[in-house]
């Protein structure tokens, strides 16, 4: 296997030879292996996706769906980009594509967890789409009953918030 690295005062690209982890480093690995749970929420938009998505993609307009305040502190609406909800958690938008970002908690209650976020809108047909909101977060830390609590209370506030997108999107089409 290789390793490149990259120098940034010239962009030079070095590789060199790593060796691949053995059998018993990887068995001493397992217990720090995260264990990530995914809550996916989807819902069907009867809008094509580029127009729902002026409406319901701006980053800063989290809250407004999930009936709580929020603003954008910082950056244009792009990677970097800095949003706080509830006046207590803070999210970093880490990736932007034309009808999607990703955003991580770095305050908040799930910042612990390495909590992120992904919204992205797809076309399905001319004037139809479908909007996928995905959360991930590391639970290995969580024993069951916590496990469970936080998926009880994710999935319901982010499926309403889905569909609080939805009827703000095809509200705009009339």
């Amino acid at each position: 296997m290789h390793l490149a690295s990259i120098s940034e005062a010239n962009f030079h690209f070095d590789t060199r030879e790593v060796e691949p982890m053995s059998e018993h480093k990887l068995s001493e690995t397992k217990s720090i292996v995260p264990d990530f749970a995914v809550i996916e929420c989807r819902i069907e938009i009867s809008l094509a996706a580029n127009r729902a998505w002026e409406k319901i993609g701006i980053y800063g307009d989290a809250g407004k769906y999930l009936n709580v305040e929020s603003h954008q502190i910082a950056g244009e609406g792009g990677i970097g980009s800095i949003r706080t909800i509830s006046g207590s958690i803070v999210e970093v938008m880490v990736g932007k594509g034309p009808l999607s970002y990703t955003y991580t908690q770095t305050t908040g209650p799930m910042a612990d967890f390495q909590y992120h976020g992904n919204v992205a809108l797809d076309a399905t047909g001319e004037n139809t789409s479908k909007l996928t909101y995905t959360i991930n977060y590391d639970q290995t830390k969580m024993d069951q009953p916590a496990r469970a609590a936080a998926a009880e209370r994710i999935r319901p506030r982010f499926q309403g918030m889905v569909e609080a997108m939805k009827a703000d999107a095809e509200a705009s089409a009339s």
